[in-house]
């Protein structure tokens, strides 16, 4: 099942093995680096080269996960999936093209263009694209413990934000409130899809897809990472991102191309109820306590850094007493697991 070999037309394309447009996508992206290292061009003509490179890996997606979404073999919530990453896909496309239009047009690349509304629904609908898999069975109260952990990440991720970026450019009066507004939602919304991915690797997906998934798994990550190191890039230089972040953004389009490639060409039926291994928890995702950690080590940093009394003893028992609540909790976590095993 999910063999091409049948329509007319079909056979001349499945003499092409599974890959190779992840395969060409590789190779384009190696030639990409070779000119980047280069150096060659003005810096205008770099940075419209660097904005237009991109954009045909977008259609590629697009494309394959478009029409991975058609196959009607696969599981609905699979091809709910395959059709939101493709249409985020077409958002970042957009958002690519309005950039171009801006370098090409006014010769500028301004900080703040309607190409980040589009950039910013892509995360948006790469999330609800994640939670749209075909996992193992959620309960109502599992539900809410997401929305928990959601919420602690971005309350996390904002406070770290808002310390190390956005105090210092505010503190220079250097930004405007949309400019702050985007440093806010740029990694807090990677920081939110990066909890999606960790909510589905723990939960384990029950398509048979697994390779095709994994791929598509892989090269999300991959974006996020390259997006969180790229905002850090452009904050201390001002510019584009480095060469290396872009080997990563390109890391993340050959995984999502053969993820892509696969779920079309090679699409595997939902596998039957009695098959499926239903997890009776759901195991806990580090990043709500990553998020905690983050946030009382701030404090911490900030309290001890000159000693305020009594601000700094409070500050410090509140982070011991934290610590020992979140610690007992991983041990009732661990507990109930044991006695549900």
């Amino acid at each position: 099942m999910g063999e091409l070999a049948q329509g007319p037309g079909l056979g001349r394309r499945a003499r092409l093995p599974v890959g190779t447009v992840a395969f060409l996508t590789a190779l384009y992206g190696a030639l990409y680096l070779v000119w980047e290292q280069s150096r060659w061009g003005s810096p205008a003509v770099r940075d419209l080269v660097g904005n237009a490179a991109f954009m045909p890996l977008n259609l590629a997606v697009v494309v394959l996960f478009g029409l991975g979404s058609r196959r009607e073999v696969l599981d609905r919530g699979v091809r709910r999936a395959l059709g939101l990453i493709a249409l985020g896909s077409a958002a970042v496309f957009t958002g690519n093209a309005i950039s171009v239009w801006h370098v090409v047009a006014r010769n500028a690349s301004p900080p703040v263009s309607w190409a980040d509304l589009f950039y910013l629904s892509d995360s948006l609908l790469t999330l609800i694209a994640l939670l749209s898999f075909p996992l193992a069975r959620r309960t109502r109260l599992e539900r809410w413990k997401f929305g928990l952990d959601a919420a602690m990440v971005l309350v996390g991720g904002g406070v770290a934000i808002w310390y190390f970026s956005i105090r210092p450019a505010a503190a220079s009066g250097e930004s405007s409130l949309v400019v702050t507004l985007l440093a806010f939602a740029y990694p807090l919304a990677s920081m939110l899809v990066l909890l999606g991915v960790t909510t589905v690797l723990l939960r384990r997906p029950i398509d048979g897809n697994r390779l095709a998934f994994g791929l598509t798994l892989t090269g999300i990550s991959a974006g996020v990472i390259a997006d969180l190191t790229s905002g850090l890039v452009q904050l201390e230089t001002g510019g584009r991102s480095a060469s290396w972040a872009d080997a990563v953004f390109l890391v993340c389009y050959v995984m999502l191309i053969g993820g892509g490639e696969r779920y079309w060409r090679r699409p595997v039926a939902p596998q039957a109820a009695a098959s499926v291994k239903r997890t009776r928890f759901q195991p806990i995702s580090p990043l709500p306590y990553l998020a905690v950690a983050t946030t009382y080590g701030l404090l911490l940093l900030v309290a001890l850094r000159p000693w305020t009394d009594p601000v700094s003893g409070l500050a410090i028992g509140a982070l011991l007493v934290t610590a020992l609540v979140v610690v007992r909790q991983l041990f009732t976590v661990r507990e109930n697991v044991r006695l549900l095993a």
